[in-house]
């Protein structure tokens, strides 16, 4: 298998490198494709990357170059893919999804081209082989179902393209011209229907052994994992009937219902894998849902009294969006409903196994998030409860009853996710509710909610804001010593007394700024009762405005010492990949199916730009601040903080133009049905930047070398200043693509309006 695939792409590659002997040579899309050729046969493999990805997104209208580009990069992915078959396996399968997407492009590009078919079906089985070698004995049931939903995806965004090819030829009654394509998807869908019975058998077999254990001595984490396979068994299930149901269009040449069924296998896809999720990841996912709801269901109440201006109108509007309707709603919180019922069982099937006879013999991990689990049970408890109210009354429009419920909701829901929180987790939450602090007595604080609280209303809410904050604080006491004892264990015993002295230091400062910003909310505390209370305040007394800066400032250095960037960068890289998903469906869906998901998606996409402007401005801060130090190892770092920044800010270009596609295309919801090929653009140029950015913080793994080797310190300082000039070309390779794509898009609105430029 592996020598036939290996000879199909040579012989590709021979046919396509005369793609330089074309037409138009001196274009700067074939140039950068003869570049990535060059550096491929030289055997740098990222900068053949990086040509090859210039030249597919600079290509145009050049179809050539586009297929191209696309199929070597399937072809260079799969060259990584081997190098790391043997030494990490997992990373190996990880570059074979990357070569499936490339192939699967070329394919989009040439519909009736054989190879890029023919290597995508050897990729797909290659991808099961080494699944079910990594899988072996060890059931990780996770790493199939992440090759099976990116199979899915990109099965359905081929069906999306194939919907807008059968359209432009006007054949939509009868697209019997593409029955081809429609076929070859259609053996796609049956590979993976065999690809999602392996995980159904695999789920299958170990819920039967966890099924035959007796009930009374299962342990609490084998009861957990015995919900969570029932829960994906359920969802599997689902999704191999949307699967079929797919396959069956396809067959009959139908787009609309095979992109509707292949995009109800994905979702079906990932909820299935959201089962095999840690609680806190799967309920922070459920919180972002139910946060949202919450906002669109104030919004709906303050239109229907005729408290919310709209856009472009100059009073207050009873008019509400067709979108924002109460059935919607309804529907949205049962569904954040169902899941945390699901994460819900979780919990209780926990609570009710026995203790261990040997606590001993439960890892303190494991033993810390089972006491989580028990702690936050009642909370989760409430949570569904007040979320199974809300949507009874979201389905009876009593909207005022439904939104007390879900605000209740969602406060009970972050109360169960807090008592999982880590001690960075729970440095953001209080770091969030400060902020929220110090705004309460900021004079320059112009929220609309803020504006119409009274002093008692402020005095009120931050004392109960700083209380939770303190207990937060006092509970970041006992885990700043669990991690410090974790530290020092992992130093082992040959660690010299550098290395031990550093690591106290670190968390001795982390313990200083925590019992100064504990000491702050006391005082803090104290001034708001005696405010409250109205008592008389000593001669030269701080403010609680000054107070409750000082509590930030120390959270802020307190975030320094533990903040990790590149955590949020993957989360970002996730959410950012789930609305291209939903962007996808919109944009090939009915009209009328647009009012009700499109808001949603403009919305997230402000926030991702508004968190990527964020993260950027961090790693900037971090580079200028490792640059000031006189640490040699300090310039690397800050050139790794300033390229990862570049990345983001690239990122954050792309998400803005999306945001404002996107906004234009809700304010004509009403009008036109708006084109969403320019967010279908943006967004994986957004994605691709968040994952470089990854990459390059993501730290190698450390090999042994001798520090008194003066050839190793000159190759390295070569290699720091190579890294240097390539970050420098890599940020004017980037403005030089933004600014053309910018160009293009400004040259189709004048074509487009029948405009041309005025002479001033």
């Amino acid at each position: 298998m592996h020598r036939q695939l290996i000879l199909l792409l040579v012989g590709a590659w021979a046919i396509l490198s005369t793609i330089a002997c074309g037409q138009n040579p001196t274009s700067k899309a074939r140039t950068r494709y003869n570049d990535g050729i060059a550096w491929m046969a030289s055997g740098d493999l990222e900068a053949a990357s990086d040509s090859f990805i210039d030249a597919r997104n600079t290509a145009g209208g050049d179809q050539n170059v586009r297929y191209s580009a696309a199929f070597n990069l399937g072809m260079l992915h799969v060259r990584k893919a081997d190098d790391l078959e043997l030494s990490e396996p997992e990373k190996s399968l990880q570059e074979l999804a990357q070569a499936r997407h490339w192939f699967q492009d070329a394919a989009r590009v040439r519909s009736d081209d054989q190879d890029s078919r023919a290597n995508l079906q050897i990729v797909d089985r290659k991808m099961q082989v080494l699944s079910d070698q990594i899988n072996q004995g060890d059931n990780k049931l996770e790493a199939l179902l992440d090759a099976a939903i990116e199979s899915e995806r990109g099965l359905r965004d081929q069906v999306r393209v194939l919907m807008e090819e059968v359209k432009a030829a006007g054949t939509e009654a009868d697209p019997i011209e593409f029955r081809k394509a429609f076929s070859a998807l259609a053996v796609q869908e049956r590979e993976l229907m065999a690809k999602v019975g392996t995980v159904s058998d695999l789920a299958a077999d170990e819920l039967a052994g966890l099924d035959g254990q007796v009930e009374e001595e299962m342990e609490q984490q084998d009861r957990i994992r015995q919900v969570q396979l029932r829960n994906l068994d359920a969802y599997l299930q689902s999704a191999r009937v949307a699967i079929d149901d797919t396959r069956r269009a396809l067959r009959k040449l139908d787009t609309k219902k095979s992109h509707s069924r292949a995009t109800a296998a994905l979702a079906d896809l990932k909820r299935a894998r959201e089962q095999l999720l840690d609680p806190i990841t799967a309920l922070k996912a459920v919180a972002q849902d139910q946060d949202l709801l919450l906002q669109h269901t104030g919004a709906k109440m303050a239109l229907s009294n005729q408290e919310l201006v709209m856009p472009g109108e100059e009073t207050a509007s009873s008019r509400v969006p067709a979108w924002l309707s109460a059935d919607h709603l309804a529907d949205r919180q049962k569904d954040a409903m169902d899941r945390a019922s699901q994460i819900l069982a979780q919990f209780q099937a926990a609570a009710n196994a026995p203790p261990p006879e040997d606590p001993s013999s439960v890892d303190p991990q494991t033993a810390r998030s089972l006491e989580m689990a028990g702690k936050a049970l009642p909370f989760l408890e409430t949570s569904v409860a007040a979320m199974a109210v809300a949507h009874e009354k979201l389905q009876e429009e009593s909207l005022e009853i439904a939104l007390e419920r879900e605000s209740d909701a969602m406060r009970d829901l972050l109360r169960a996710i807090e008592h999982f929180s880590d001690l960075r987790n729970l440095i953001e939450l209080s770091y969030g509710e400060q902020l929220a602090v110090v705004a309460l007595p900021d004079p320059s604080a112009d929220a609309e909610a803020l504006a119409k609280m009274t002093t008692e209303d402020r005095t009120k809410e931050g004392t109960e804001a700083s209380s939770r904050n303190s207990d937060r604080l006092n509970r970041m006491r006992g885990l700043i010593e669990q991690e410090l004892a974790q530290a020092k264990a992992k130093q082992g015993e040959e660690a010299t007394p550098e290395a031990l002295k550093s690591v106290e230091q670190t968390y001795g400062m982390a313990e200083t700024h925590r019992a100064a910003t504990e000491a702050s909310l006391v005082q803090l505390t104290e001034l708001f009762t005696a405010i409250a209370a109205q008592q008389a305040l000593e001669a030269g007394a701080k403010s609680p405005l000054e107070l409750a800066r000082e509590g930030q400032k120390e959270l802020e250095e307190l975030r320094r010492i533990f903040y990790t960037i590149v955590e949020h960068l993957k989360e970002l890289h996730r959410d950012q990949s789930e609305t291209y998903d939903e962007t996808g469906t919109v944009a090939a869906g009915d009209d009328e199916d647009r009012p009700a998901t499109l808001p949603l998606i403009a919305t997230a996409q402000t926030k991702y730009a508004q968190l990527a402007d964020a993260l950027a401005s961090a790693l900037e801060k971090q580079a200028d601040a490792a640059a000031q130090s006189e640490d040699p190892k300090a310039a690397q770092e800050a050139q790794k903080f300033a390229s990862a920044a570049v990345e983001v800010r690239a990122a954050l270009d792309a998400m803005k133009s999306a945001s404002s596609t996107l906004d234009g295309a809700v304010a004509q919801l009403d009008t036109l049905s708006a084109d969403l090929s320019p967010v279908l653009e943006d967004q994986p140029v957004a994605i691709e930047h968040i994952a470089a950015a990854i990459q390059i913080l993501e730290p190698p793994e450390e090999e042994e070398q001798d520090q008194e080797d003066q050839e190793g310190e000159q190759e390295q300082e070569q290699e720091d200043e190579m890294t240097k000039e390539q970050a420098e070309k890599r940020l004017q390779e980037i403005r030089d693509r933004e600014a053309a794509r910018q160009e293009e898009r400004e040259e189709a609105q004048r074509v487009q309006s029948g405009g041309v430029d005025k002479d001033w």
